[in-house]
């Protein structure tokens, strides 16, 4: 989605050019059709469309012959892995507890509203499968919404300088009422949008009356006016997999590849043995003989000297069953993946402690993703900060607005009792409480205040019931 610091050059030399942003896109496009290309086959192998696939190309030298083709989706199972891992608890978007209950309600909405636990979880598998995605945020009807974008269909050119965004584009197709295709894009700067249609090879103003934001001043726009989108910042993010921008199984493919090939010739072998030559020795057959031998498969005759045996492939299993395991092993290994289906992980003799131990590849790769995801978020709040102040005059700071990441994970409640356990006494019931998993124990303070509550209530009851007891032995002296 990133792109080289010749085009930002370019955009501040010429900056007043009328036909430069038309320019940029085109030039864009092109130049990254081929990366954009290799992005897109990933997501068509992750998604094992027809054809995308090399053991789809396999070919047998004879058309009579079997020629399987066998498809195991292990770059499904590492992205839905890894990404359920990660994420499959959903983001805590947590703000400040001095912020102010408006600012508060205007950052829920905006997290309700999109639906950012659906939203999060999508971006994070098109990160995990193409190595990154962008985001797009837009106003409409007062409200700030977002569209996750796949990597080719948005880019961002930052200042060779600062580092800052200075435009972003943002591409996608049209059907015509003829069933052609027309390829559209927005281009973005730090306050303002532009829209453009492809005719030919050029990229035009489009003429189409836009809808404006609402505090836009509609009496000044013509069809081709330049309209603001509705924040001072360039509205499109880019997410990241990891500081590579690599997906998840891109390391392991041609081991993937490797597995699907010697599966599908073991399967074309076995099933070859069932058409294997009979091989005769000191006979002929008339066409009788061949058709009774086919019919009742027997074959009968007076000649001592005569043989009759099939001739078939020699096939060692355990050599196959031996290069499968392996191969298997290294793509679980290499991808920094868990095979949940191994007895070793699934078998009931593992504590979960012990299980953490068997997940610290997927560990140590999920951090990086936490590392990646909360740069893509602060960059996220903080340009939706200077949309509300445009749209709400609201100040928000971004720095108020954190972000809590739980490993998606079985956990072992008894081994935590017992740790809590072991701990009181010599160390204050909120530290102990704040060693606990968010599953257990999400705000330490609210515990801690239910505590003292339930502490209160039995102090009370111990006094009455003291009360009532005083009470009967006044009454029994009497």
């Amino acid at each position: 989605m990133d792109v080289k610091t010749t085009y930002a050059q370019t955009y501040k030399l010429n900056m007043g050019d009328a036909g430069l942003r038309g320019m940029l896109i085109k030039d864009i496009l092109t130049d990254y059709a081929a990366t954009d290309e290799d992005r897109k086959d990933l997501w068509r192998r992750y998604e094992q469309t027809l054809g995308s696939l090399p053991i789809d190309d396999k070919e047998s030298s004879d058309i009579s012959k079997a020629n399987n083709k066998l498809k195991h989706d292990f770059r499904g199972e590492i992205i839905d892995s890894q990404t359920s891992y990660f994420i499959g608890i959903s983001v805590s978007y947590i703000t400040d507890k001095d912020m102010d209950e408006k600012k508060k309600d205007k950052v829920r909405e905006f997290v309700d509203d999109n639906n950012l636990e659906d939203a999060d979880n999508e971006i994070a598998t098109r990160c995990a499968v193409c190595g990154s995605a962008g985001r797009l945020y837009y106003q409409l009807g007062g409200k700030f919404w977002i569209k996750n974008l796949f990597p080719w269909e948005a880019k961002v050119v930052h200042d060779d300088v600062t580092g800052k965004p200075l435009f972003g584009i943002y591409y996608y197709e049209v059907v015509d009422l003829n069933g052609g295709r027309i390829t559209h894009a927005e281009f973005y700067d730090a306050t303002t949008v532009q829209y453009f249609v492809q005719v030919g090879d050029n990229f035009i103003p489009d003429e189409y009356n836009y809808d404006l934001p609402e505090y836009a001043d509609k009496s000044e726009t013509t069809k081709e006016t330049i309209y603001p989108h509705g924040f001072s910042e360039v509205p499109i993010v880019e997410f990241t997999n990891n500081n590579r921008k690599r997906g998840d199984f891109e390391k392991v493919e041609a081991l993937i590849d490797a597995y699907d090939l010697v599966s599908s010739l073991n399967i074309d072998d076995i099933e070859e043995l069932r058409e294997a030559y009979l091989f005769l020795k000191n006979m002929t057959l008339t066409v009788t003989q061949k058709a009774l031998l086919k019919k009742y498969h027997l074959l009968e005759t007076l000649n001592e000297a005569a043989d009759a045996k099939y001739i078939t492939k020699n096939i060692n299993p355990e050599h196959i069953n031996s290069t499968l395991d392996r191969l298997k092993s290294d793509i679980y290994r290499l991808s920094q993946t868990v095979d949940f289906s191994d007895e070793s992980f699934a078998g009931g003799g593992l504590s979960g402690e012990s299980r953490k131990y068997k997940l610290l590849a997927m560990e140590n790769r999920r951090l990086s993703k936490v590392v990646a995801f909360k740069k893509a978020l602060d960059k996220q709040f903080k340009l939706l900060a200077t949309g509300w102040s445009l749209l709400n005059s609201m100040e928000i700071d971004a720095n108020d607005i954190y972000y809590e990441f739980t490993p998606n994970i079985p956990q072992d409640l008894s081994y935590y009792a017992e740790v809590a356990t072991k701990l009181k006494g010599m160390i204050s019931h909120r530290t102990i409480l704040d060693m606990l998993p968010s599953t257990l124990v999400s705000d330490t303070d609210y515990e801690l205040k239910l505590m003292k509550e339930e502490q209160d209530a039995y102090m009370s009851l111990m006094d009455m019931q003291s009360d009532e007891t005083d009470e009967d032995d006044s009454e029994d002296e009497e």
